[in-house]
């Protein structure tokens, strides 16, 4: 299907069709390839001048990395993809990725300089969003392991607190 999907775009393209033509949604073909996983598509795209960092609304990046689609995001991010774009609603990708539970994009986006501390439009970090989406998310420690740290050091004195005086 994928090598439909790419003689199709080809023929398209070939045939005058502009690869940065976005819908109601303001998504682009690439963000939909993206999204979908659909490395082969991407990377025709790419080739044909799609621009990788157009943000009407989320960037191919983010559509990859909330699907875990680790080799498209390893594509978008070879290409220039900017790691640390925010959406409309104040998301990067590496929040996206930590809140889908794909470790291994996580993993990917920190490799490549994506910042762990913007805030969302509504002010939630992405400690608060990864708790949100999985109260029982056992890999929050890695998305800031600083962040984890200072929290682990809160809670510690937040007991020696409650002990009262230790003289």
């Amino acid at each position: 299907m994928e090598d439909n999907a790419v003689a199709a775009a080809n023929t398209l393209l070939d045939h005058g069709a502009k690869v940065n033509t976005a819908d109601k949604l303001g998504s682009t073909a690439l963000i939909y390839a993206a999204e979908n996983g659909n490395d082969p598509l991407v990377r025709t795209l790419l080739q044909h001048g799609a621009e990788i960092n157009v943000n009407p609304g989320d960037t191919a990046l983010m559509a990859a990395a909330e699907g875990g689609r680790l080799q498209t995001v390893q594509t978008l991010l070879a290409h220039g993809a900017d790691v640390n774009a925010t959406g409309v609603n104040g998301w990067t990708a590496l929040m996206y990725a930590a809140c889908s539970g794909s470790i291994p994009c996580v993993q990917l986006l920190l490799k490549h300089g994506a910042n762990i501390k913007p805030r969302t439009r509504g002010g939630k970090s992405i400690i608060e969003l990864v708790r949100e989406s999985d109260p029982s998310a056992k890999y929050i420690d890695m998305v800031d392991e600083h962040e984890a740290h200072r929290l682990k050091k809160e809670r510690m004195l937040h007991f020696l607190k409650q002990q009262g005086p230790t003289e």
